[in-house]
């Protein structure tokens, strides 16, 4: 897997932003973001097929650590193609079913925030897990 890297002008200076890229959903994405803040968010570049978008319900797992001050009860946000969803508890293999109009075929946008300044997280493992779409 490549990184590849953005220089972003920040208020004070210059922050360099890397965006990771997630190109095999058959295989867990193991290249830990760490210290993902408001501030300094972790960023995956997801591709994914449109047969997969189409035919499946998509789910990804998550697995992450917080540190910091109120790091037990820490949660953290996940925006999909600048879409947010609701924020989650931090810690291991957490599900989020990702809605079928929110992904779209080949590059989807993860941004993972921290919502405390004073509390940062380790996102160490995602996957992508397809499941069959509920009767309609």
């Amino acid at each position: 897997m490549t990184a590849l890297i953005l220089i972003v002008a920040a208020a004070a200076g210059w922050a360099a932003i890397t965006v990771h890229q997630w190109e095999d959903y058959t295989k867990p994405f193991k290249i830990r973001l760490k210290g993902v803040s408001g501030d300094n968010p972790g960023i995956v570049q997801l591709t994914l097929p449109a047969s997969v978008i189409k035919n499946k319900q998509v789910v990804l797992s998550v697995s992450s650590s917080s540190f910091g001050n109120w790091a037990a009860s820490y949660k953290a946000v996940l925006y999909v193609n600048d879409q947010q969803l609701p924020p989650f508890m931090v810690g291991p293999g957490l599900n989020i079913p990702l809605e079928r109009g929110i992904l779209k075929p080949g590059i989807n946008m993860l941004r993972f925030y921290g919502s405390a300044s004073t509390v940062k997280i380790d996102v160490y493992e995602l996957k992508i897990e397809l499941t069959e779409l509920p009767p309609s």
